[in-house]
């Protein structure tokens, strides 16, 4: 048995904040609050990637377009998402959050933009746990550590290697905690 109360979602055993919808921006398509890259997540690289590394993906990030794909397809237009927002680059803990900016046209084929955006921002508000952001970049070593010398683009993927979901996980627990609490007044309160 479960009911939804102001999209929190009372379960008989768990407790589940069910809106991501405060990192989503539909009227000016934008993503808040992506992660785009982490120290503490390393599911396929060779490379162990260090604090220093944080501060360089906000460097690049910042100096200029960094775009976003669907499926690493860079060069392909139709495949494009939007750019990431430059001076939206910032350190979390061990992670580089930032926003993206859908794109409003399509030049390959516009009539299907509104669609395509529509899609990415369902899928930010209804799953963002299915998915999540790659960064392809140039990884060089000084020192015999890891430095990151290009940032090519930060693209939407199923599984992404450095990061475990669009939005942080602390962020989403916290969340939970906070609304988890609320939700027992608003309970008590219809009981």
């Amino acid at each position: 048995k479960s009911r939804t109360i102001n999209k929190l979602m009372i379960n008989e055993e768990q407790i589940f904040y069910s809106d991501s919808t405060l990192n989503v921006d539909r009227e000016n398509l934008q993503l808040k609050n992506c992660v785009v890259f982490s120290t503490s997540i390393n599911k396929n690289n060779e490379f162990e990637f260090i604090p220093e590394n944080l501060s360089e993906i906000v460097s690049l990030g910042n100096a200029g377009e960094v775009k976003s794909y669907i499926n690493h397809a860079r060069g392909l237009i139709e495949k494009r998402v939007g750019s990431w927002i430059p001076g939206s680059f910032r350190i979390d803990g061990d992670f580089v959050k930032a926003d993206l900016q859908l794109s409003e046209v399509n030049d390959v084929n516009p009539e299907l933009k509104p669609e395509y955006n529509d899609f990415v921002l369902t899928l930010a508000e209804k799953e963002p746990t299915k998915c999540g952001f790659s960064t392809v970049m140039i990884v060089g070593t000084k020192d015999g550590e890891p430095t990151i010398k290009k940032l090519y683009s930060i693209d939407l993927v199923e599984t992404p290697a450095l990061t475990l979901a669009m939005f942080s996980k602390k962020e989403e627990m916290e969340m939970e905690e906070k609304e988890a609490g609320k939700l027992k007044t608003i309970v008590k309160s219809i009981a």
